[in-house]
């Protein structure tokens, strides 16, 4: 069995940043304030719960789960706090399954299409946005984004978003 992470992340994004120096590269860095996900993500994201018989939230902010064939399953986390507007604005996807394999794939463009959601590493690079989404804000947060106007475009892009490593049964 693999882990597979990585995670959608909300399309409302600040103008509000900050600059400081990399005491790492003495290079200037910009970061901007995190924003929760806007209403009509939630509505969206809540609503593909639903659809998909995801169960939860489950307690200890272990978020959603739905699970697949065996031991097989997709968690999501980062919703816990939605109703209370507290959120994080980043949705982190978990899949233990034996491969990332079509259908799974396809589950999640669903996903980023239905709530116009940008898709990343979990180190914030290697980011997907929706076609209709890459503006000049969405350059500011995100110079290298890579614009998905089909699910074939997605299904070819995604494979360098995740990480995976091996975890025991």
């Amino acid at each position: 069995m693999k882990l597979y992470c990585f995670l959608f992340h909300t399309r409302q994004l600040s103008r509000e940043a900050k600059t400081f120096k990399n005491p790492f590269t003495g290079e200037p860095e910009t970061v901007f304030r995190p924003e929760p996900f806007s209403e009509r993500e939630q509505t969206a994201i809540k609503a593909f719960l639903k659809q998909h018989k995801y169960e939860g939230p489950e307690p200890e902010g272990e978020g959603y789960v739905r699970r697949l064939s065996g031991k097989e399953r997709i968690r999501l986390r980062g919703m816990d706090n939605m109703a209370s507007g507290v959120s994080t604005g980043n949705l982190a996807v978990e899949v233990i399954a034996s491969e990332m394999n079509e259908p799974l794939l396809k589950h999640f463009y669903e996903l980023m299409e239905s709530a116009k959601l940008a898709v990343m590493s979990t180190t914030g690079d290697n980011v997907l946005v929706p076609a209709e989404s890459l503006d000049e804000l969405t350059r500011q947060h995100w110079p290298d984004a890579v614009c998905i106007k089909t699910e074939e475009e997605f299904l070819a892009s995604i494979g360098r978003v995740w990480s995976e490593r091996e975890v025991s049964s």
